[in-house]
């Protein structure tokens, strides 16, 4: 059975910032860099909830099954996927199935602004999405 977003919640902003003020335990870098697991009964960004990122987020689907929407474009996650999207995009969460696991890594873009080997890296690894609003490989 899928855990479905029937409501409609309200549209905000997210970024390292409010994630650690919410979850303050979760493993970071300072407010740069913050990095979780969750699973099913604590997914940190609930169904139907929809925010815009402020960072570049990279997402690893360990098990499980998700769909999500990136700027309304449908983005099915399967196991062994890993999503890639820059900042700037609006997610929204629509469904996720019980068995879910994730892993999220979160990079501000102070971060990857201010040192300038990793705004290439990131600007390469972007761009090899070709343009597109996220990037997914399956192992």
């Amino acid at each position: 059975m899928m855990k479905n977003a029937t409501r409609m919640s309200e549209l905000r902003t997210c970024d390292i910032d409010q994630i650690l003020h919410r979850w303050p335990s979760l493993p970071h870098l300072g407010n740069e860099v913050v990095c979780f697991m969750s699973r099913y009964d604590d997914i940190h960004h609930p169904l139907g909830e929809r925010y815009f990122n402020r960072e570049l987020i990279l997402v690893l689907l360990l098990a499980g099954r998700s769909d999500i929407r990136l700027n309304g474009w449908a983005v099915p996650l399967e196991t062994g996927t890993l999503l890639l999207h820059g900042p700037g995009y609006l997610t929204d969460h629509r469904y996720a199935t019980p068995d879910i696991e994730f892993i999220t890594l979160s990079l501000s873009a102070s971060l990857w602004k201010e040192v300038p080997s990793l705004a290439r890296t990131v600007s390469r690894v972007v761009a090899s999405c070709g343009g597109a609003c996220s990037c997914s490989a399956r192992r």
